[in-house]
Parts: C-alpha cells; structure tokens; sequence
C-alpha cells in the first residue's frame, strides 16, 4: 500500500508545512483511511484538529501519539547496534576520580575562568582607552604569568 504523501500548512502564519502520508487502506485487507502526521507539539492548533475533522467526517477515529526516540535509543533498538555502541563506549579514555577531586578540579577551572574574564575585561579596557602596548611590551609584562 503507498502512501499519498504531500506538504501540507496547517497555519497560514507558520512557514513550515507539516508532513501528511495519507495510506488508503481500501485497497488492503483494512478498511479505510490512516493518515500520519509528523509534527512539533507546539504546531498541533484548531486548523490541524478541523482538517482531521474534514478528513474522516462521521467516522470513528483513534489518535495515537508517539515521540520520536533520540538516536541513541533508535540505534540501541538493534542488538548488533547496541554492542557496537557499547563497544565504541568503552573503548572510549576514561578519567576516575572522587566527588572530592571533582569539586577541587570545578573549583579551579573556575578560579580560571573568572581569572581569564577579568583579564580580557581589562584588555577591553585598554583598548577603549587608547592604551595598546607593543609585542615586546605585551612580553615583556606576560613572562611572569604561569
């Protein structure tokens, strides 16, 4: 059974048609029509919910809605997929340490950063102000600077 399938806007302000497969099933050992919408939720509006409306006017319908699984669970849905991940995973460097070492490693990169932010604040500074120094001035200031 193809699918019809076309572009469809939902919202004359929204510039991204939603995609509509549309299978009629009548052909088929089924009977009737299904129709796949695959959107955002926040594209689901009243103009969505009439257009279904129209489609299946005076039939009983069912709404299914599932999201879209991220891709590490879609390619973890195949076993040989899952090994080579996990395989890939592990082969990965990595690097133990205690909640200690943690929090003393944070703290200094931190240290650092607020360090490096005050630095390039105060080249900012210099650079407003006129103040610019030559290479070997720059040098001659930084050799001291572990």
């Amino acid at each position: 059974m193809a699918p019809l399938i076309f572009d469809w806007s939902f919202n004359a302000k929204h510039d991204k048609p939603i995609n509509i497969a549309i299978f009629d099933s009548t052909k088929s050992k089924q009977t009737g029509m299904e129709a796949i919408y695959k959107l955002n939720a926040n594209e689901i509006n009243p103009d969505l919910m009439n257009t279904i409306k129209k489609l299946f006017s005076g039939k009983e319908i069912t709404i299914t809605i599932s999201t879209v699984p991220d891709e590490t669970t879609y390619r973890s849905m195949n076993p040989s997929n899952k090994k080579h991940l996990m395989e890939s995973i592990a082969e990965e460097p990595s690097i133990r340490f205690t909640p200690g070492e943690f929090n003393e490693t944070v703290s200094k990169d931190e240290v650092l950063k607020t360090k490096l932010t005050g630095r390039a604040q105060n080249s900012e500074n210099d650079i407003r102000v006129g103040k610019v120094f030559t290479r070997s001035e720059i040098e001659l200031r930084t050799n001291n600077i572990k």
